[in-house]
């Protein structure tokens, strides 16, 4: 047919049965004339075969600073009003010094007593923090003390234990050094932990350990 704009789609049916028989084609109706822009035919949506996706619920973890773990009306002036440092002399106490070590002791006892922060409990928290290891086996390690600055519990005394998180993980994570920071998330509990490096006054059983 000469200058035909229609394309004429015919739609077959093919019935299979046990007897062969002959397949009807129905005769397809005559359809009006359609202009050069209505025939214009667009590419069917490709399906999509790709996995199925699939919806993780990934805990969200607040970040905080370790100002938040110490109560708004503790300040650790309270320490030097209750030892008496005028009774020692300070300037020439030597490191094996009987009355250094007496300073020592008393300062930790305070120390250990420093309040938390009840409201904090079961908080999903994300604290940045240096990793002093307790539980090792080889580089990986499977309980530590965060603590706010590099050095403490091992180069310094220990803070006060509301500045020390005891830290589990469960199936361990490698350790590179004490001197670059992490990040812990994970769930944490105004539970004390005693250890023989320093006293904690949270938990964390973490979540994810990262690079900080």
């Amino acid at each position: 047919m000469k200058h035909c704009w229609l394309i004429v789609l015919g739609i077959v049916v093919l019935v299979a049965c046990s007897e062969q028989e002959s397949t009807t084609l129905q005769p397809q109706q005559s359809q009006p004339s359609l202009t050069p822009e209505e025939l214009e035919i667009q590419a069917p949506e490709q399906p999509d075969y790709s996995s199925p996706k699939t919806t993780i619920a990934v805990p969200e973890f607040r970040e905080v600073d370790w100002q938040e773990l110490i109560p708004e009306d503790y300040t650790f002036d309270f320490i030097k009003t209750q030892i008496d440092l005028e009774s020692y002399d300070i300037a020439n106490l030597q490191d094996g010094d009987p009355e250094a070590q007496r300073l020592y002791r008393d300062m930790q006892a305070l120390m250990r007593k420093a309040p938390v922060i009840s409201e904090l409990d079961s908080e999903k928290i994300k604290i940045p923090g240096f990793v002093v290891p307790l539980e090792i086996d080889g580089n990986i390690v499977y309980s530590f003390l965060l603590v706010p600055y590099f050095g403490a519990c091992i180069h310094t005394p220990p803070p006060p234990a509301n500045q020390i998180v005891y830290v589990e993980v469960e199936d361990g994570f490698k350790f590179l050094d004490m001197y670059n920071p992490v990040w812990v998330s994970g769930p944490i509990t105004v539970e004390s932990k005693d250890s023989v490096l320093a006293y904690a006054g949270y938990t964390i059983r973490a979540h994810s350990i990262e690079d900080y």
